[in-house]
């Protein structure tokens, strides 16, 4: 399993006309993904908000919570929670070996539908944040435990859509550098990214994971 530090947040509805405007006027706008379907398994109480069970399009992406860093100030008018989390991606050709109750279709799993907006960003040695057009999708692909090959963070807009319910949610995610880097590499692209005036509300009350969200999502 290879680390990543994450924040996000998420809204009730669809993404709103002002955050694709300002996504669509960037200098390297992000990737716009084809929409897909993944399925989480449902987990024990007192596990599901910590460990996440994903099938997606034939790989099984398996991500635990590592350390909770806490509520922390990432820029002007920006709060979130920031977590350390370890992921692990199996191919298609191992995913079907490993024996994961509820992930097939009709199982107790949940279907979340996604349609994703997706930009990557690198940090030079010096601190300078650059836009890494064209790489997005070569993450997803990293096969078993090993990491990605250099430091990198992604930001993404996506719009999800699970049990009736309709959501987005924004996210920086750091990658590929030692632990210790990783807060360090993402407040310099959040910091980056949200430069300039920008229509989003990224307040503590909508930051928690997406294994929180699904928690969220089936409450009574």
């Amino acid at each position: 399993m290879y680390p990543t530090a994450e924040v996000r947040w998420f809204w009730p509805g669809e993404v709103p006309r002002a955050v694709l405007d300002w996504l669509s006027a960037w200098p390297v706008p992000p990737e716009v993904q084809a929409p897909r379907v993944d399925r989480y398994a449902r987990l024990p109480a007192g596990t599901a908000e910590t460990v996440s069970l994903k099938l997606r399009e034939g790989r099984l992406e398996v991500k635990w919570r590592h350390e909770e860093w806490g509520l922390v100030r990432l820029a002007p008018g920006a709060w979130g929670m920031l977590e350390c989390w370890r992921k692990q991606i199996l191919p298609a050709s191992e995913a079907g070996e490993v024996p994961v109750a509820g992930l097939a279709v009709g199982g107790d799993s949940i279907a979340v539908a996604k349609a994703r907006r997706l930009a990557r960003f690198r940090v030079a040695d010096g601190g300078q944040v650059t836009a890494a057009p064209g790489s997005a999708a070569s993450r997803s692909a990293a096969p078993g435990s090993a990491a990605p090959e250099s430091a990198a963070c992604e930001f993404e807009v996506t719009a999800v859509r699970a049990r009736g319910q309709v959501w987005w949610t924004a996210c920086f995610e750091a990658f590929g550098a030692a632990e210790a880097e990783l807060e360090d590499t993402l407040r310099r692209v959040v910091v980056h990214v949200l430069a300039a005036p920008h229509p989003l509300t990224l307040g503590a009350e909508h930051s928690f994971s997406y294994p929180e969200w699904l928690v969220r999502l089936e409450a009574p």
